[in-house]
C-alpha cells in the first residue's frame, strides 16, 4: 500500500529500497561539498545509507511523477521531531518547493503530536541556514562538529494564533 499526500503538485511517499540510488545520488550531488567543508569528514555512500537506516521515517518528494528530493525524521522521546535531512535536487531548488516541503513537515509533525522540530545544518551551508531562519527556525547552539542546531516550536493548533472574527 502506497501512502501519499498532495501539496499542490508535490507528492510525499514513504521511501522504498528502490529509491536508495536516487537518494544517495542527490545527497552526494547537493551535500558532499558543504558537509565536508563543515565537518572535515568525507561524505560517503555508506554514511548516507546509515542515515537512512537510523531514521524512523524517510519520505521521497515527487513532482509530476519524478523524485525531486527526500526528507528524514524521527520522533524523539521528548515529543519533538528530529529532522535529519531535507534534500532537494538542484533543479528543484529556488522555486519555493523547499518552503512548501517545510510547511508539509510541520503539518506532519503536528499530526504526530510533536511540540517542536529539531534539526542540524552544516555551518558551510549558508543558503540552508538562511532558508531555515526564514522559515521560523532559531539557532539553538553555536557551531558543534561543523553543525548548527536549529529548532522550531510548533503551536498545538496551527490556527490558534489567528484571530477569528465573531459575527
Amino acid at each position: 500500500m502506497r501512502k501519499s499526500t498532495r501539496d499542490l503538485s508535490l507528492v510525499y511517499r514513504r521511501r522504498q529500497k528502490t529509491d536508495d540510488s536516487f537518494i544517495i545520488r542527490v545527497a552526494l550531488q547537493t551535500m558532499k561539498n558543504v558537509f565536508e567543508k563543515s565537518t572535515g569528514i568525507p561524505l560517503s555512500e555508506e554514511m548516507i545509507r546509515q542515515q537512512l537506516d537510523i531514521n524512523t521515517t524517510t519520505m521521497v518528494i515527487e513532482r509530476y511523477g519524478r523524485p525531486i528530493g527526500y526528507y528524514c525524521y524521527t520522533k524523539v522521546p521528548s515529543g519533538a521531531i528530529y529532522l535529519s535531512a531535507l534534500v532537494l535536487s538542484p533543479e528543484a531548488q529556488h522555486k519555493g518547493i523547499g518552503t512548501r516541503v517545510a510547511s508539509h513537515i510541520e503539518r506532519e509533525a503536528r499530526r504526530l503530536g510533536a511540540h517542536a522540530i529539531h534539526a542540524h545544518v552544516q555551518i558551510a551551508n549558508t543558503k540552508a541556514i538562511i532558508f531555515w531562519l526564514k522559515n521560523g527556525y532559531q539557532v539553538q547552539t553555536s557551531r558543534i562538529n561543523g553543525m548548527l542546531a536549529l529548532e522550531k516550536t510548533l503551536l498545538a493548533n496551527a490556527q490558534s494564533s489567528m484571530v477569528v472574527p465573531t459575527t
